[in-house]
């Protein structure tokens, strides 16, 4: 498994770097970025969401699947707490690199690094093929988390306007795939149909890791080693360690044990340096965190595992 886990990290900095090179030389413009994310996220990602749950979610153990979503959202909630209370080791304590911080706090890789190591671990035979669909229900609530939880720290809003933005085109898409996949919707559905969702969706987080990479060439302008080092250790280290240890207390199943922990141990969300730009954060910051994170995620990750089996 660790073998999976970094090889999936190296393939995720890879196509990080592919972005970075389309950048330097030339290739594309921070608007063509801007109108690629919007399609990796609107249609791509909801047809992988929907072609996954559709073809591969097992409905008859409900008592299992509505707990997932709570798991995702908890970990928003630990996470987030951690943030709040952990902000003032910051060096510089300017509003907008606190509410980046707590942000990454709240929100790590919850989407795109831990779909490469399930998918590698269904393609070796290392976990069910199953496993994915049930992480995209678990992520019902991390995405909740995201657009609520993540929204507020940046802008230090109220719930109102952020669960208006809670309805994703992501989310919608768990919501319509889990009642069809309920109803059979593989059999009925034309193959046609599922295999062209399948084909666009696999394109989706390729693309979003490609253009994260384009968009952190600024990164390191004029930034605090302290604060940079600080946020990843709380991020990568200190969060998955309280998450575990809470997690190994949860009557949870197998399943719902690993998804817990995987995403967990995750470093800091590749969209940050996108959220804090939109949201009230510093992009700066939040680039430079999310580049040493990754990195260090290559060591964190199969750490945090190694404590998830021992614990």
């Amino acid at each position: 498994m660790l073998e999976v886990v970094v090889s999936s990290i190296g393939q995720m900095a890879g196509l990080c770097v592919l972005g970075w090179l389309i950048d330097r030389l030339g290739y594309c413009t921070s608007d063509d970025y801007q109108r690629w994310s919007k399609v990796a996220v609107d249609f791509l990602l909801p047809l992988l969401i929907f072609h996954s749950i559709v073809h591969d979610l097992d409905t008859s153990n409900f008592g299992e699947l509505w707990s997932l979503p709570f798991l995702g959202f908890g970990l928003m909630v630990v996470g987030g707490t951690a943030g709040l209370a952990l902000k003032w080791g910051l060096a510089n304590r300017a509003l907008d690199r606190q509410r980046t911080f707590m942000h990454v706090a709240a929100i790590n890789n919850f989407g795109f690094l831990p779909i490469y190591i399930i998918s590698n671990l269904i393609e070796t035979g290392q976990a069910p093929a199953t496993l994915l669909a049930l992480f995209f229900v678990f992520n019902l609530g991390s995405t909740i988390g995201f657009w609520t939880i993540g929204v507020i720290t940046l802008t230090g809003g109220g719930l109102r306007d952020a669960w208006r933005r809670a309805l994703s085109p992501p989310m919608l898409a768990i919501c319509l795939a889990i009642p069809i996949a309920h109803l059979g919707g593989k059999e009925w559905i034309p193959s046609m149909l599922l295999h062209t969702a399948d084909s666009a969706g696999s394109i989706a987080v390729p693309l979003m890791l490609i253009i994260t990479g384009a968009i952190l060439r600024s990164a390191f302008r004029k930034e605090k080693v302290w604060d940079i080092a600080y946020t990843t250790i709380v991020r990568n280290l200190l969060i998955p360690a309280i998450a575990i240890v809470l997690g190994h207390y949860l009557p949870l199943s197998t399943d719902a044990r690993f998804l817990w922990n995987i995403v967990a141990v995750m470093p800091a969300a590749a969209t940050t340096p996108i959220m804090a730009r939109l949201y009230g954060g510093s992009q700066e910051f939040g680039s430079a965190v999310l580049v040493v994170s990754t990195l260090a995620s290559i060591v964190t990750v199969p750490l945090g595992i190694l404590l998830a089996q021992w614990w």
